[in-house]
């Protein structure tokens, strides 16, 4: 789980690198950062996948994404 939450951010930190991105966007995935999640554009624009690596986190993640007007769904 950490390879691959270190892959997750990884791929993102690339991107906004090569690219201009979508502030809300960045804002969504560096909120999920800062409450304990890996994040990264989902690609479709207006998205983002969070992967939480400690499931006692959770709830924080989806808390402080909707303090920020996201709509938060969980997928098994």
């Amino acid at each position: 789980m950490k390879r691959f939450c270190g892959c997750v951010d990884q791929s993102f930190d690339l991107r906004r690198r090569m690219l201009d991105l979508d502030g809300r966007c960045v804002e969504m995935i560096e909120t999920a950062r800062a409450s304990g999640a890996s994040a990264n554009y989902t690609g479709s624009g207006g998205a983002i996948v969070a992967v939480c690596p400690q499931p006692r986190r959770l709830a924080t993640v989806e808390q402080a994404l909707r303090c920020t007007g996201s709509d938060v769904r969980q997928y098994p």
